[in-house]
């Protein structure tokens, strides 16, 4: 009886460390976190978007009018967040300054590379340049299976969601909370934000009114939003650690989603 007993407090001290480890892995990391009250606002916003994202225009519209609606809960949402997009910020220069430690994770781990360099690109950002003439078929590098980020590498919250992409970036955005992450080199070099239409304000958006693409850009922005709302709304249980939701935030889920 009394080995059972000490059994399961040794289950507990182990669950109880898990939590802890979790929780210092965020904290080492940020600094900020939303008030109580703030926490409020943002949830009864994310409520609202919950509200509308599920509901399948009809028209043209509907579909503009709900995208409206869409965007200015989520720039709310933003403002009110703002201080936890503020704790995960890389400026350009960082970026620049984490290309020769992403070089030396990338050979240390089996990447090799021949012809090309990381350079950045004015107006462009980073992209990869040639350093000699390629010729058609040239192997200009190679990447072993463990450093291609898949579900094979998710454990807790692989199961929580259909989508394969979500799954993912539940992966990708714990492993940017964690300081400690064999990813790190990686996750450094990736920009805050991307040309595409996820980043668009409503007047750039408007200007796409009367053309092909228009629908489908406003319904990617409508499944953005569905599934960051969706994340938000999940319970704390289920999610990848028990701060999670302390940490989470439209623009962590936006650029990393997207990578």
């Amino acid at each position: 009886m009394d080995k059972q007993r000490k059994k399961q407090s040794n289950k507990s001290k182990l669950h109880s460390n898990k939590n802890t480890v979790n929780e210092s892995v965020v904290a080492a990391v940020t600094d900020k976190i939303l008030s109580h009250q703030v926490r409020s606002q943002v949830r009864a916003l994310v409520a609202e978007i919950l509200s509308v994202v599920f509901i399948t225009p009809v028209n043209p519209k509907e579909e503009w009018d709900q995208y409206v609606i869409i965007q200015n809960l989520l720039k709310k949402i933003q403002l009110l967040e703002a201080p936890l997009k503020e704790n995960l910020r890389l400026n350009k220069c960082k970026r620049l300054e984490k290309i020769n430690e992403f070089y030396k994770w990338s050979c240390d781990n089996g990447i090799k590379y021949d012809g090309v360099i990381i350079k950045e690109y004015p107006g462009y950002d980073l992209g990869l340049a040639a350093t000699k003439s390629i010729k058609k078929d040239d192997l200009l590098f190679t990447i072993p299976h463990k450093l291609i980020m898949s579900e094979e590498r998710i454990e807790r919250g692989g199961k929580l969601f259909k989508l394969s992409n979500l799954r993912l970036a539940f992966l990708l955005m714990t492993e940017a909370l964690n300081p400690e992450s064999f990813w790190k080199p990686y996750i450094d070099l990736l920009p805050d934000c991307y040309n595409t239409v996820l980043y668009y304000g409503i007047e750039e958006m408007a200007q796409l009114r009367g053309s092909n693409c228009l629908s489908a850009a406003l319904k990617q922005c409508r499944l953005i939003a569905r599934c960051y709302a969706t994340i938000y709304h999940w319970p704390n249980s289920d999610l990848p650690f028990d701060v999670f939701k302390e940490y989470f935030h439209y623009d962590l889920y936006r650029p990393k989603k997207h990578s």
